[in-house]
Order: structure tokens, then C-alpha cells, then sequence
């Protein structure tokens, strides 16, 4: 088998597992402003793109759709698979350029360590490998900064649960500020007192009004049984004891 039919039946195991992954790049759909995308003039050897992205099982089951995708391009030489592919990191997407440079290396040695034989399947591999720790590293680093930040909101919670822990010398400068503030405070109490305290005339002149209000008090009970004592003498003058004698008797002879 030449080279030609090698590569050939390599593209097409690969159109068959990754068929919305893999372009194969054709002089008509080849971007003439973009030709590091697509293909050059007069140009016969297979080329296609190939995205590799990061496996579901690197994202945790909370951030499932943090995927990291890369697209590469990949040109067969007239003699491969003898010889290594040419690999082109297209799009890195937001990765750093320290882990574009590490994906460039993770995917050129492994194309070395598979020279002889078909190695696009291979390289992806590896390519996602590395795509997943490095996934896994930045969401554990996500994960240690919230654990962090919990920490220490708990431990601020804690501290104004606690308040301010009391030492010999805290309480001593406390107790140095709270007799200051007595000594200021006294000279205002007294004064305060002594606006209260009554003169001798001051409670001779209270005695002298709960006097008046009790002899007051005593006259109007005084009247109020006067009043009381002339409505029944008043009563008294306007009933006829005869008259009520007289119905009595009258009462009795109609029962006979």
C-alpha cells in the first residue's frame, strides 16, 4: 500500500468518528483572506481541520459545560505517514500562551513517537489529555479560591459572634475610661438632686394645699348628705299613709 491510499483510508476513519469535528479543506472552501485556514493554490496534499476539545468527564458535575475547545489543522506530506504531520494550532481559544506552547509540544512528540504508522487519531488523544488536566487544575483552583473565600467569611461570622475577647490590660484601660466618665458624670447627679429637694417653705406650702383639698373634700360629702337626708323628709311629706291604710282594707274585704 502506497502512501497516497494510507492516507486516504486514514481520512476517511476519521470523517466516520468525528464527522462534525473534521473538515476536509478544498481550494472551494478555502477563505482566500484566510488561507492558513484553508488551502493554498495548486496545493495536492490532503489537509483538514480537526477540533479537539476537552472530555465531559474532565468538567465536574457542576461545571459540565465548561469544555475547552482548540482547533487544529493537519497536512499530510507526500510521505507520510513515514514522516511526522504538519500541525497547525489554529484557534487556542482564551488559553494561555504557556499551554499553547505545552499542547504544540504534547502534540509534535507524540507524532514522533508514532512515525511509520497512521497518528492523527493518536495526537488527538494526547491533545485532549492535555486539555483535560489542565481543565482540572483550573477548576480545583477555582474551587480552593470559594473554599477559601467560605473559610473566611465563616471566620469573620465567628469573630462578631464572639466580640472582642477581654485581656488583663483591655480591661484595665477599660476600667481607667469608666471611672473618668463617673467623675464627670457625678457633679451633673448632684446637681440634678439638689434641684429637687424641696426649701422648708416649698413643703410647708404642699401641706398646706392637702389640707385645703381634704377639707374641701370632707364639705362636699357634708352637702351631699344634706341633700340627700331633705329628698327623703320630701318623700316622706308627699306619701299618704291613710290612703295606702285604706287600699290595704279595702283589699282584704274584697277577698272575704
Amino acid at each position: 500500500m502506497d502512501h497516497k491510499e494510507e492516507q486516504e483510508m486514514e481520512i476517511e476513519s476519521l470523517l466516520s468518528i468525528y464527522p462534525e469535528e473534521l473538515t476536509i479543506l478544498t481550494i472551494e472552501n478555502t477563505d482566500p483572506e484566510n488561507v492558513d485556514a484553508g488551502i493554498a493554490q495548486l496545493d495536492a496534499r490532503p489537509q483538514f481541520t480537526l477540533k479537539i476539545s476537552s472530555s465531559e468527564a474532565a468538567a465536574s458535575t457542576d461545571n459540565a459545560s465548561e469544555i475547552i475547545a482548540t482547533l487544529w489543522k493537519f497536512i499530510f506530506p507526500p510521505e507520510y505517514p513515514d514522516v511526522i504531520p504538519e500541525m497547525h494550532l489554529l484557534d487556542a481559544g482564551d488559553l494561555p500562551p504557556a499551554v499553547e506552547e505545552a499542547l504544540v509540544q504534547v502534540a509534535t512528540s507524540t507524532a514522533e513517537q508514532n512515525v511509520g504508522m497512521a497518528s492523527v487519531f493518536t495526537i488527538m488523544a494526547a491533545i485532549q489529555d492535555e486539555l483535560n488536566g489542565h481543565l482540572e487544575a483550573c477548576l480545583e483552583q477555582l474551587k480552593n479560591i470559594s473554599e477559601r473565600a467560605k473559610r473566611e467569611e465563616e471566620e469573620a461570622d465567628r469573630r462578631k459572634m464572639e466580640g472582642t475577647r477581654v485581656s488583663v490590660e483591655s480591661f484595665i484601660a477599660w476600667k481607667f475610661r469608666f471611672d473618668a466618665e463617673r467623675k464627670k458624670l457625678k457633679p451633673k447627679e448632684a446637681e440634678l438632686v439638689g434641684s429637687r429637694r424641696l426649701t422648708g417653705r416649698q413643703m410647708f406650702e404642699e401641706n398646706a394645699n392637702l389640707d385645703m383639698s381634704d377639707a374641701q373634700f370632707m364639705e362636699e360629702g357634708d352637702e351631699a348628705a344634706d341633700i340627700d337626708d331633705r329628698e327623703g323628709a320630701a318623700l316622706d311629706e308627699e306619701f299618704d299613709h291613710e290612703l295606702f291604710e285604706q287600699e290595704l282594707l279595702n283589699e282584704d274585704g274584697d277577698s272575704d
